[in-house]
């Protein structure tokens, strides 16, 4: 069985790169908010 992939690991990190960044993102809200840490609305600014 073949796995599709790009030829060059720079492709694939240009094509799919976002997704890791956003679900690092979002796991990293859920953290603070069980944890009670502050909401972080971006990555210059927290809500406290």
């Amino acid at each position: 069985m073949d796995i599709p992939g790009h030829s060059q690991i720079g492709l694939t990190m240009n094509t799919y790169g976002y997704v890791v960044t956003a679900v690092q993102h979002e796991a990293a809200s859920k953290m603070d908010a069980i944890l009670g840490g502050a909401a972080v609305t971006d990555q210059n600014t927290a809500v406290q």
